[in-house]
C-alpha cells in the first residue's frame, strides 16, 4: 500500500492493519487483524490471501491537525490464471495466408488516441494488425488460427498438433509460438478425419515455477484428396424444360454442389440438393434448363463438388 502524499507525519507514526476475506460477508470469513511493515516508502503484508480487504489506519493523538493524507493504492499479486482459449477456427482449405506487417505508431497523435490507448492493450493491436492479413489461393494451404489470453496478462506460447484418427502418435505443427495462426501443407497428409490440440503455456515474466500450461482439445480437421463419386446422372426432357439430375457421395466431405456446361456454351449451378437441406456426404442435384437455352446441344457436363474443392465430372446426354 502506497500512499500518494503525507505531509506532517512521518511513516512511523502511521500504523496500518489488514486482514482479507474470500467473502463479501460484513461479518464471517474474516482473518485475523495483521500489521502491515513499512517497505520502501510503503507498507506491506506478505502472505495474505482473499479477495476482499479491510483496512485500519491509526495515528497518535499528538499528531498535528494540519497532517494531510491523500488518496492510498493497493497493490496486490493477483491468483495465477491458467489462459483460456477464446477462439479457434479451421480456415478453409486450399486458401494461404500473408500476414499484415504491424503497423507503424502514427506520425501525429490526436489527443483522442491518446485518451483511448489506454483501453487497448498490446494484444489487441497486433489483433487488429493480423487481421488486415490477406488471404490467397494456395492448393494444399490449410491456416488454423485462435485467440488465446491470459486473464492475469502473463506472456502464453502455444504449441499446435495434429493426429490422424487411429495414429498413437501427435504431430507438432508449430511449437511454442507466439503467433496465433499456423498454415501448413496438407498434400502430403493421407486422407482422413485428424484431432487436433493446442498447449498453452505461460513464459516470461512469470517465474518458471509457476507457469502453467492448459491443452484444449480443438475441432477435428478434414483432410480429403479424394473427389466425390458421381453415382448417377441423368438429363430428360419435361415438357419445356431439359431436367438434369446428378446423385453423387463424397467419403469424408459434405457435397457442396453440381455444375451442368452444355455443348452450346449454356451453364447453371445448383447449391440447393433435392431434399433442401445441404448437410450430408451423399446428396441429389436437380437443375431445370428451358429448352430454348440448350437448343443445339447434344450433351452436357456435369461436374460434382465437395466442400473443400474436389470435384468429379461426367458427360452424358439425352
Amino acid at each position: 500500500m502506497r500512499f500518494n502524499r503525507l505531509r506532517d507525519v512521518a511513516d512511523a507514526q502511521l500504523t496500518a492493519e489488514i486482514k482479507t476475506s474470500y467473502g463479501s460477508d460484513e461479518v464471517e470469513g474474516w482473518s485475523p487483524w495483521v500489521g502491515l511493515k513499512t517497505a520502501d516508502g510503503g507498507w506491506t503484508a506478505p502472505g495474505q490471501r482473499g479477495r476482499y480487504i479491510k483496512l485500519h489506519i491509526k495515528l497518535p493523538v499528538s499528531a498535528p491537525a494540519t497532517i494531510e493524507i491523500d488518496k492510498a493504492a493497493l497493490y496486490a499479486l493477483p491468483q495465477n490464471r491458467r489462459p483460456q482459449l477464446n477462439d479457434f477456427r479451421l480456415l478453409s482449405p486450399n486458401f494461404g495466408l500473408i500476414p499484415a506487417p504491424d503497423s507503424p505508431p502514427p506520425a501525429v497523435v490526436s489527443l483522442g488516441q491518446i485518451l483511448q490507448s489506454g483501453n487497448k492493450d498490446d494484444d489487441s493491436k497486433q489483433k487488429n494488425a493480423f487481421l488486415g492479413s490477406q488471404i490467397v489461393p494456395s492448393p494444399g494451404a490449410q491456416v488454423v488460427m485462435w485467440t488465446v489470453v491470459d486473464p492475469d496478462g502473463d506472456n502464453v506460447v502455444c504449441t499446435f498438433s495434429i493426429r490422424r484418427d487411429g495414429d498413437d502418435a501427435w504431430t507438432d505443427l508449430a511449437v511454442k509460438t507466439h503467433d496465433p495462426y499456423v498454415q501448413f501443407d496438407t498434400s502430403h497428409l493421407p486422407d482422413g478425419v485428424y484431432f487436433t490440440r493446442l498447449v498453452a503455456t505461460e513464459t516470461d515474466p512469470r517465474p518458471a515455477p509457476d507457469r502453467l500450461t492448459t491443452t484444449f482439445g480443438t475441432d477435428d480437421l478434414v483432410v480429403d484428396h479424394t473427389p466425390p463419386e458421381i453415382l448417377s446422372a441423368t438429363a430428360k426432357r419435361d415438357g419445356d424444360n431439359l431436367v438434369v439430375s446428378i446423385h453423387g457421395r463424397d467419403a469424408l466431405s459434405l457435397l457442396d454442389g453440381a455444375e451442368a456446361v452444355f455443348n452450346n456454351g449454356t451453364r447453371q449451378q445448383s447449391e440447393q440438393p433435392e431434399d433442401g437441406i445441404r448437410d450430408s456426404r451423399e446428396e441429389t442435384f436437380v437443375l431445370e434448363v428451358p429448352l430454348a437455352r440448350v437448343a443445339g446441344a447434344s450433351s452436357v457436363e456435369v461436374t460434382l463438388y465437395d466442400a473443400v474443392g474436389n470435384s468429379s465430372s461426367k458427360r452424358i446426354g439425352w
